[in-house]
């Protein structure tokens, strides 16, 4: 919830959409919470206290500059890729996936202390890991990472992505760089563990059975994503680093 001088008042599913309108935000609303908005005031019932938040707002479907709770994303995510680069073995170039794997991969590779180097260039902006389709999701993946050989070719590279669903960017991904491209080595990891199961509130997710880690063993996804290693952040190193009550239902097989 916002307002925007003393006539306005403003209520965004984002905090970044009150700042955008010039708006000033003043505070997240309870679950359940009821507004009335009228000509003198906005009145406020009901409502509890904040409870967990869904992870996959924090590393996915947020915007990178909103804030949920009084914490920033863009902090959140920070965090979770500074513990990935921790868990990082020796490369030369850490590049993230286009859009949400970009700040990640900055901050994995301050943590590595390798260079961080934009290794894509994107025709379109489209979140492409929940759509319905197959051949669309692919698509999408091709228009939105263009690869820059000058910052891969012949180095030992480190992917970095927000999560893993059913594998198919990542797998795009190591073709690009390795056949395309002339990267000498492709590591890869996310910063949230691979997705398992739906979400039992609601939020949209593609089906369990197209969640590679549900048919796949880590050394088996690696094969098959056509990687030299692969590595995530498990639960509680997720749950660590986010710092606050998250939901991580959707990261355990039912």
């Amino acid at each position: 919830m916002g307002a925007h001088g003393f006539d306005f008042a403003i209520i965004a599913t984002e905090s970044s959409v009150i700042e955008i309108l010039g708006g000033d935000l003043r505070r997240s609303l309870r679950g359940g919470e009821l507004l009335k908005i009228h000509k003198f005031g906005v009145e406020s019932a009901g409502g509890g206290p904040p409870r967990e938040i869904c992870a996959m707002e924090l590393i996915y479907a947020s915007r990178l500059d909103s804030v949920i709770d009084g914490a920033e994303i863009a902090e959140i995510r920070a965090r979770l890729g500074e513990a990935l680069g921790k868990k990082a073995g020796r490369v030369d170039v850490v590049i993230g996936v286009p859009d949400t794997g970009l700040y990640y991969a900055a901050w994995a590779a301050r943590a590595v202390g390798a260079w961080h180097a934009p290794g894509f260039v994107s025709t379109i902006r489209k979140r492409s890991a929940l759509l319905d389709e197959v051949k669309e999701r692919i698509s999408a993946i091709q228009l939105k990472a263009n690869v820059v050989r000058h910052a891969v070719a012949g180095k030992r590279v480190l992917v970095v992505d927000d999560s893993i669903i059913s594998g198919l960017t990542l797998r795009h991904i190591a073709q690009l760089l390795r056949i395309k491209a002339g990267a000498k080595e492709v590591h890869a990891a996310t910063a949230a563990p691979p997705l398992r199961s739906q979400c039992p509130y609601g939020v949209k997710m593609p089906p369990e059975s197209h969640m590679i880690f549900n048919h796949l063993d880590l050394k088996t996804a690696t094969v098959a994503l056509e990687l030299d290693s692969f590595f995530h952040l498990d639960v509680e190193e997720f749950e660590k680093a986010v710092g606050m009550s998250v939901c991580t239902r959707c990261f355990v097989r039912p």
